[in-house]
């Protein structure tokens, strides 16, 4: 415990107010709260932009869409019939029930409006990956929910989704569709673990994509090396083009996956830069 605050190492590490009025040590903040540039623990109250509304409605869509395809293959039917458009509207409920449920447990609770800390760089959704060493002796674990709360919001959403589904598609199928319809919850309790496992792993290079690589909304100037972002488009604007000659779907598909691992080399590369110069200057100031 310190009476004065003190700058922590590392991007995410903070101090707590505690009761007495001293100030903790270099730990990871609470959920709700992200350390600010003074390395003092502040509870999020920023209100979600468009961007974040609508990474949340894509992920819910993409859930959606999953049920619906499921539905119909396992339905084999032709035509659209009563009986899928009946499980079609049960996915809906599913969907659509889940969302709201999710908004009314997140901060505040009951209500549809949610606080949250603005996401400003990549390595805000992989805090994990930024834990501080200073002097090279040990390891400070500050990982926590630098985007609160756009991580968990998502699992919070899944799991409600499970939960609805198993409680509404059953009495649905067997009414409309007793043999192909249990297949629909089947599947759905394959893509479900997907999701959630696409969600953890790439949420952040999906949140970057959406938001069209505006992490570092206020800077003047990009840091880092530009040469990937370059690669990336020369490779998905001219990759299949020969002299006006059209890009096949599979080239078109090659070059936006290798734009998006290019660019978030490029993204994680220059949130590694700043880790380090963040840590030089504690080492500076700690030697002085």
């Amino acid at each position: 415990m310190i009476n004065t605050l003190v700058r922590c190492p590392g991007m995410y590490c903070g101090r707590n107010l505690l009761p007495t009025g001293n100030w903790s040590q270099c730990e990871a903040c609470p959920r709700g709260f992200r350390s600010n540039e003074s390395s003092a623990c502040v509870p999020c109250e920023d209100f979600p932009m468009f961007y974040d509304w609508l990474y949340l409605g894509f992920m819910a869509l993409l859930a959606l869409v999953l049920h619906w395809f499921c539905i119909d293959m396992v339905a084999m039917r032709r035509n659209i019939t009563k009986e899928v458009v009946a499980l079609h509207l049960s996915a809906l409920v599913e969907i659509v029930g889940a969302s709201l449920i999710t908004l009314q447990l997140t901060e505040p609770i009951g209500s549809f409006n949610i606080t949250s800390c603005k996401a400003r760089r990549l390595s805000d959704w992989y805090t994990l990956l930024h834990n501080p060493n200073p002097d090279y002796e040990k390891t400070l674990h500050c990982t926590q929910e630098a985007v609160y709360p756009l991580y968990t919001m998502v699992f919070i959403f899944y799991a409600l989704g499970i939960v609805l589904m198993l409680l509404i598609r059953p009495l649905i199928a067997k009414k409309f569709l007793p043999k192909q319809g249990k297949f629909s919850i089947y599947a759905a309790l394959y893509f479900f673990p997907i999701l959630a496992m696409l969600h953890a792993i790439g949420g952040g290079l999906i949140f970057d994509e959406i938001t069209g690589n505006k992490f570092d909304i206020g800077h003047k100037k990009r840091s880092g090396n530009t040469w990937p972002l370059a690669s990336a488009w020369i490779w998905s604007n001219s990759s299949g083009y020969s002299q006006g000659a059209k890009c096949s779907p599979s080239d078109a598909y090659l070059g936006s996956i290798a734009g998006i691992i290019l660019h978030s080399y490029c993204s994680i590369h220059r949130s590694q830069q700043t880790s380090r110069r963040i840590n030089n200057k504690y080492l500076e100031g700690k030697s002085l």
